[in-house]
């Protein structure tokens, strides 16, 4: 705005030479969490110089300010009394009996919760013992099991092959000394396996003695009773193959009845072994529980026994907030005087002390009353 020839300035007020309270004020606003942080940014930086004025010199916009002001320490006021209320009651809960009841429960529950994860942990070692033992037990009975099986294949195995030797000795050998002398070495071994053979089957011995001599002759020269020889001999044998063939057959039952039994009994282990993994973890889990209802115990005991300091945090704390509200109820009064701050007023002027002339005029008629009391 331009100013007119002669216009002069419109004069402000002296400000007041009272105690400055403009900092505390200031500072309460600015640093009140309850506020926006724009809005704390505002007061930090305008609502100082604004409060150092008179309410008279300030212009509009600066009313705003301190209306906002007042507003806001309203809004501050209420939350310091939403927590104080919040404070005194948690302090009414602390140091009421029902809060003292409350942990000697506490204590009592976790020590009970304690007694029975350690039953629980007692039983699931027990239960895991059962299952090492079911699978030690199914271990044991799988290897009686395969051995016996094995025993059993090597048997059968066993007399398989003495039938097939048997049958080669028959096709081969004793077919060759049928047709050939045994003076030859091919002879001379075949009558070997055959005389071995028949002291292996314990067959007749008087057959087993002259069979040697009737192969050295030649076949064509051979006597019915040497050739009787051959065929009693053959019929041992095939004898003893028909034997052999008997026992194989007898075994194959009694064989599959083992296999059977061999796969139950690693079935059984199996489910013996899953049965243990699964007692493994109730065990581990067991074990855990029982770590924390121990741990329960010693936080319920330690809560009992803090309960004397929880209170005195609770009372300190509820203290606290209802001095702070007594300081800050303070800083809104200064806050009210600065709203509504006036000039200081001007001092008055002394008067100027009488001259002489004038003192000795006022004393002249003063002597002359008392000469004519005198008289």
């Amino acid at each position: 705005m331009v100013k007119r020839a002669g216009e002069s300035p419109k004069r402000k007020g002296k400000r007041s030479r009272t105690v400055n309270l403009v900092p505390a004020v200031v500072d309460a606003l600015q640093h009140a969490e309850a506020l926006p942080a724009d809005l704390r940014t505002v007061f930090g930086q305008a609502l100082a110089s604004i409060l150092e004025e008179n309410k008279e010199d300030r212009h509009a916009y600066e009313h705003e300010v301190v209306a906002e002001a007042e507003k806001a320490f309203g809004t501050v006021l209420s939350a310091m009394d939403q927590l104080h209320v919040a404070a005194l009651e948690k302090q009414n809960e602390v140091i009421s009996p029902a809060e003292h009841a409350k942990r000697t429960k506490a204590k009592k529950d976790a020590e009970a919760d304690l007694e029975a994860a350690f039953k629980k942990l007692e039983t699931s070692k027990e239960a895991q013992a059962n299952c090492r033992k079911a699978v030690d037990d199914a271990k044991s009975h799988l290897k009686a099991v395969q051995k016996e099986s094995t025993a059993a294949d090597k048997e059968m195995q066993a007399h398989a092959n003495k039938k097939a030797n048997l049958s080669d000795l028959l096709a081969n050998e004793f077919v060759a000394l049928q047709q050939e002398t045994s003076n030859t070495p091919t002879g001379k071994t075949a009558v070997k396996k055959l005389l071995h053979a028949g002291k292996e089957y314990d067959l007749d011995e008087t057959l087993l003695t002259t069979f040697p001599l009737t192969c050295k002759k030649e076949p064509a020269s051979r006597s019915d009773f040497e050739l009787m020889m051959f065929t009693s001999l053959k019929a041992s044998i095939d004898k003893q193959i028909e034997g052999l063939t008997q026992k194989v057959a007898e075994l194959e039952p009694s064989k599959g009845q083992l296999t059977n039994t061999a796969t139950a009994a690693q079935q059984s282990l199996e489910r013996a072994q899953a049965s243990l993994t699964a007692a493994n973890e109730e065990h581990s889990g067991a074990h855990a529980a029982h770590k924390e209802a121990d741990k329960a115990v010693t936080k319920a005991e330690d809560g009992r026994y803090q309960i004397w300091a929880d209170m005195k945090l609770a009372c300190d704390a509820q203290d606290d907030l209802a001095d702070e509200i007594t300081a800050f109820k303070e800083t809104v009064q200064s806050f009210q005087q600065l709203r509504d701050r006036e000039p200081e007023p001007e001092p008055a002027e002394e008067p100027e002390p009488p001259e002489e002339a004038e003192q000795e005029e006022v004393a002249a008629p003063d002597a002359a009353m008392e000469a004519a009391a005198e008289e």
